[in-house]
């Protein structure tokens, strides 16, 4: 468009990659610290499950790191609310995007509290009990919970990713793929469904 090739619109367009980004870096900084300490307990709750005697000393650490993603989290869930106010919900959810990572924020919180309640309450007075056969069902969902709520947030980065020119491009090529890729999926369900059986 002509609009955008006049020398005015040139020096809007540079002022604003230029004082934009700052604060995107901030933003983008918050979400990677969230999902990295998020991450990081889960893995360090994986060693302490499985043999708490050796690694009893993880336990401290992965809570820590629970309740710093937990506070990360609650400050992007706070941006995200005031940008779904400005825009009204209906246009703020037409978003895959958005809605995307309202879901990894929410997952990513209720993961956390029901992996501490889960550690908490196997954990006995003489600090023994934590092992991967005591309450097995509850410990094998827990971590499913965990798992998804992992990929949804690591999914959720490409949102944040697509605001650098490096990544964009390569991230609009994706989504375009995966929306003509809609009736292959659709085929290849039908057929694990019939065979199935």
């Amino acid at each position: 468009m002509e609009v955008f090739e006049t020398e005015a619109m040139q020096y809007v367009i540079q002022y604003m990659a230029k004082y934009a980004m700052y604060p995107y870096n901030i933003l983008v900084s918050t979400y990677f610290a969230m999902l990295l300490s998020f991450s990081f307990a889960h893995i360090v709750r994986l060693n302490y499950i499985v043999d708490f005697v050796t690694y009893s000393w993880l336990y401290p650490v992965s809570i820590s790191l629970f309740a710093v993603s937990l506070l990360f989290c609650a400050r992007l869930i706070n941006l995200e609310s005031k940008v779904m106010q400005r825009q009204g919900f209906e246009e703020y959810a037409e978003s895959g995007w958005n809605s995307l990572q309202m879901c990894a924020y929410f997952l990513v919180i209720l993961s956390s509290v029901v992996s501490f309640v889960h550690d908490t309450i196997l954990l006995s007075s003489d600090g023994t009990s934590i092992t991967a056969e005591s309450n097995v069902a509850f410990f094998a969902y827990n971590n499913v919970l965990g798992a998804i709520a992992m990929v949804m947030a690591w999914s959720s980065c490409l949102s944040y990713l697509r605001g650098y020119t490096m990544f964009a491009s390569i991230i609009a090529t994706l989504m375009q793929i995966l929306v003509d890729m809609q009736g292959f999926f659709l085929l290849l369900v039908i057929f694990l469904f019939a065979y199935h059986q």
